[in-house]
């Protein structure tokens, strides 16, 4: 079975500037090795960009952090991952593991909302201003991932 690919709706500029990387075949090359990285490449690519181009201005850094996002999440298992007024949203085809789930909603500040609807929808209400680095923590957790 080929795993399917994680819709991501974070409401981001996230793409890679003309005046960071000129070269249009560049840019492409860059797109497609960020949409096949598994785990651990991302940071790869990111540092790959750095040494070549120079510090990452914000679409970039976010480009970077929406693709860790979307490979953590498809390693959940999730079908898609939002961000919605300050809320996570997570929805599965089939719910995580009751131990994912369980240490989900111990290690949360504010309790996550359940939703069973055709699999499985997740909505943890987010308490810093730092959503993607909270999104990040919450998949780590659901992943199994220690932080």
């Amino acid at each position: 079975e080929v795993p399917r690919e994680v819709e991501l709706s974070l409401g981001l500029d996230a793409f890679l500037p003309e005046d960071y990387v000129p070269d249009e075949a560049q840019r492409l090359s860059i797109y497609r090795k960020l949409s096949e990285a598994g785990p651990g490449e991302v940071e790869e690519i990111e540092e790959e960009l750095r040494d070549r181009f120079g510090r990452l201005p914000e679409e970039a850094k976010a480009l970077i952090e929406a693709t860790r996002l979307r490979e953590m999440a498809k390693r959940a298992g999730a079908r898609s991952l939002g961000l919605e007024d300050g809320t996570l949203v997570l929805e599965f085809p089939e719910p995580p593991g009751r131990e994912a789930l369980l240490e989900l909603v111990r290690r949360s500040e504010v309790v996550p909302r359940f939703e069973l609807s055709g699999g499985l929808r997740v909505e943890v209400p987010l308490t810093s201003g730092e959503h993607l680095e909270e999104a990040r923590r919450i998949l780590e957790i659901l992943v199994g991932e220690k932080s």
